[in-house]
């Protein structure tokens, strides 16, 4: 009984050498077919995908403007790239404006376009947070929009003194 123990013990044994070793040749078998496929050399694969990139807004897009004189005005220039080889929608935001002067209907917001036909410049008052300044707009592939923000302090009739020294600042952001 002992020898036929035995026998049965050596046999598990074998055969699980055997399997081990077919294994190991295997694996070894595809990694050498495979250096003499690309014959040792570095290869690279390629991989496109349907994610879009990111749109980039560069530039001037924090503006801020102080001891404005009635009359005067101030510009920023930005701009938004599409580096996709598709059409991507935007939105343009003013952000965390910060407007310190008592008459603040005097200053006048004006956003224009270079490169989009259907775009009127916007004027606005420089008062309130998060204010769209351009939603709708699809930029198209490859391209480069020019935008000039304007920061005009309007000359009125009326008394100005309480604004001299007063500051304004705010942010262009995009949006999904």
């Amino acid at each position: 009984m002992e020898k036929m123990s035995m026998k049965k013990t050596y046999a598990v044994v074998v055969c699980a050498v055997t399997i081990l070793v077919a294994i190991s040749f295997s694996v070894s078998y595809s990694y050498f077919t495979s250096d003499i496929a690309t014959g040792g050399q570095e290869t690279s694969t390629n991989v496109t995908t349907t994610e879009l990139q990111d749109i980039v807004l560069s530039g001037q897009t924090d503006v801020t403007a102080d001891n404005l004189i009635p009359g005067k005005s101030i510009t920023n220039t930005f701009k938004i790239s599409n580096p996709n080889n598709k059409p991507v929608p935007y939105k343009l935001v003013w952000s965390d404006v910060v407007n310190n002067f008592v008459n603040q209907s005097d200053l006048i917001v004006t956003l224009s376009a270079d490169g989009l036909s259907d775009f009127t410049p916007v004027s606005f008052p420089a008062t309130g947070a998060n204010t769209v300044l351009l939603d709708g707009k699809t930029i198209d592939a490859s391209t480069t929009l020019t935008f000039t923000l304007k920061i005009e302090y309007k000359n009125t009739d009326k008394n100005q003194f309480a604004d001299m020294g007063q500051t304004f600042s705010g942010t262009i952001n995009l949006q999904d």
